[in-house]
């Protein structure tokens, strides 16, 4: 039901310099279809939509996709341009172009490395509302690479 990583390996520092921050990067998400929340769970493979977002839960934080699932606009508004037309273009990126998305687990990488884990697994769980319902839709979670950066 849910998007569960590889392992990851933790930011630990063997000369004790300890970082300042810890992202979580979503590269090239997909924001194509309906809109909805990333729950991020670390170590918590079995997560589902009842699991508290509570850091005792394994909660790390939430990435928000603002999804376009109709195009409002004449034939070929929503299509991918191939790139820019030239060298020159200085226009912005298509409204449609894969995004950036960071969320910020400093807090929820020092508690596991505390408890002595050296490594995580990362889990996702596109939740989409409608009025008072909640589901878990597994197929929009699209992106190309998962990073776990962290700053001196």
């Amino acid at each position: 039901m849910a998007f569960n990583s590889k392992k990851l390996p933790l930011p630990i520092h063997e000369n004790g310099t300890p970082f300042a921050r810890v992202d979580l990067r979503f590269l090239d998400v997909a924001h194509d279809s309906e809109s909805f929340e990333g729950r991020i769970f670390f170590n918590e493979p079995d997560a589902s939509a009842r699991t508290p977002t509570e850091v005792n839960a394994g909660y790390a934080g939430s990435l928000y996709v603002f999804g376009h699932p109709h195009c409002w606009g004449d034939d070929g508004h929503c299509a991918l341009p191939p790139g820019p037309l030239h060298g020159y273009d200085n226009r912005a990126p298509h409204h449609l172009v894969p995004q950036l998305h960071v969320v910020r687990v400093t807090h929820s990488v020092e508690r596991l490395i505390e408890a002595g884990a050296r490594t995580v697994i990362v889990t996702v769980l596109p939740i989409v509302r409608k009025k008072a319902s909640r589901r878990v839709s597994p197929g929009l979670l699209r992106f190309s690479r998962l990073e776990l950066v962290s700053y001196d």
